[in-house]
């Protein structure tokens, strides 16, 4: 896999948003994989924040299996929240029930997870555990 050599980089973006497409695209251009971490409860236009002085869009759900086709596909919980202040069980359902349905779109195995906010405690990585998360970043 690695054929000898000692570093590598990676590219991961989150949210799922319409500035993917044309990532997506020089990605494919260049022949560059990347990892896509998305908020399958939030994946519809109508889902939008702002960024300074830009509207930033989710994308709609449809379409995305082909959009991302060869790139990873990975969680980043259902609606986006800050995992370190919610319950256990809100903590779970966000990221089992993201999990569930990413598998189910993308027909994929989804084994890792990137933190909505970067943030996480030491409950959070136990439940990631718990719905067989491999591997998480911040």
């Amino acid at each position: 896999m690695w054929d000898g050599k000692k570093k590598a980089v990676t590219f991961s973006y989150d949210d799922g948003v319409c500035q993917d497409r044309r990532l997506v695209d020089m990605f494919n251009y260049y022949h560059v994989k990347a990892t896509f971490n998305l908020n399958s409860g939030m994946q519809t236009y109508a889902s939008h924040y702002d960024f300074g002085n830009v509207r930033v869009h989710h994308m709609n759900a449809e379409g995305l299996k082909e959009l991302y086709k060869g790139h990873e596909i990975a969680a980043h919980t259902l609606t986006h929240q800050d995992l370190t202040k919610l319950d256990k069980d809100t903590v779970y359902n966000e990221v089992y029930l993201d999990k569930q349905n990413l598998e189910r779109m993308f027909d994929c195995q989804i084994t890792g997870m990137a933190y909505p906010y970067g943030t996480y405690n030491d409950e959070v990585v136990q439940i990631l555990k718990k719905c067989k998360i491999q591997y998480a970043r911040s």
